[in-house]
């Protein structure tokens, strides 16, 4: 057990060594990226100083409080983004087999295949996203500030790295799809889109789309859970109640992927 955990750490080390060097020698994704996608944030700061020049309150919520929301969607939405984007999107390729290494290669890799061909690699241009993440969450602390302890922060922090895994389960349950579909050419599309319902509070929804998005899919993991817990309006129990919901849906996503593989073999004989 502590081998493989050994032997997973020297992948995702070695693997992020190689992403620095890379980026330090072809830096011009690099500086695209840090320079044009925290433009971004200028559309939700819009988004809020609109919505508050006409009320006091949206959903429950001040205009700075809404600073912190939004915020933090950027920062789970970035996080996402740098650890896991670039391997899931190349998964296409690998699988077509016009990637230099095929999925051929990775079946034989004395590591698991799900983890080896969707984690290991990392995008370094959507940090400075996170940066505007965590920009607009301090403006918001400092222009109405709120009593946060140690436990919010932490519980806030694990919310984050909840919502960062729930992107990863989302991404990898569309990438899925393509052991059935070869062809398929809207996983990234996808998964930028549905991001989009986490940008907001999960009071916004009611009925069964409050059933889908805060508890079945709950995607306001992103944003809305992580903020009250850091203002401690949400309890450490239900917090609990989302780790369950992730850990059912890492399991379902991960017989969905043992399952698609074996219809690999009939994309490439």
């Amino acid at each position: 057990m502590w081998y493989k955990l050994k032997r997973l750490l020297t992948y995702y080390r070695l693997g992020l060594i190689f992403n620095l060097k890379t980026t330090i020698a072809y830096p011009t994704s690099f500086w695209f990226g840090t320079v044009t996608i925290p433009l971004w944030a200028l559309v939700q700061i819009l988004f809020i100083e609109t919505i508050y020049g006409q009320t006091d309150s949206f959903l429950g919520y001040t205009r700075y409080e809404n600073y912190v929301l939004f915020g933090t969607f950027k920062l789970v939405q970035s996080l996402a983004a740098t650890i896991f984007m670039e391997k899931l999107e190349d998964l296409t390729e690998k699988i077509r087999g016009t990637s230099e290494n095929s999925f051929d290669v990775m079946l034989l890799k004395p590591i698991d295949t799900q983890l080896y061909a969707t984690t290991g690699s990392f995008w370094f241009g959507t940090l400075s996203s996170a940066v505007a993440g965590m920009g607009m969450i301090v403006y918001g602390l400092l222009r109405e500030p709120h009593t946060i302890g140690i436990g919010h922060i932490l519980t806030y922090t694990v919310a984050v790295g909840m919502g960062v895994f729930l992107l990863y389960l989302i991404y990898l349950f569309i990438q899925t799809w393509l052991f059935w579909f070869e062809y398929l050419q809207v996983g990234q599309e996808l998964w930028f889109d549905f991001q989009g319902f986490g940008q907001f509070s999960r009071h916004l929804y009611s009925g069964w789309t409050s059933l889908f998005f805060n508890i079945a899919i709950p995607i306001t993991l992103m944003a809305s859970v992580p903020m009250e817990l850091l203002f401690g309006t949400m309890s450490w129990w239900q917090l609990g109640q989302y780790a369950l919901i992730l850990a059912v849906l890492f399991w379902l996503t991960r017989q969905f992927w043992l399952y698609s593989i074996k219809k690999y073999s009939s994309f490439s004989s």
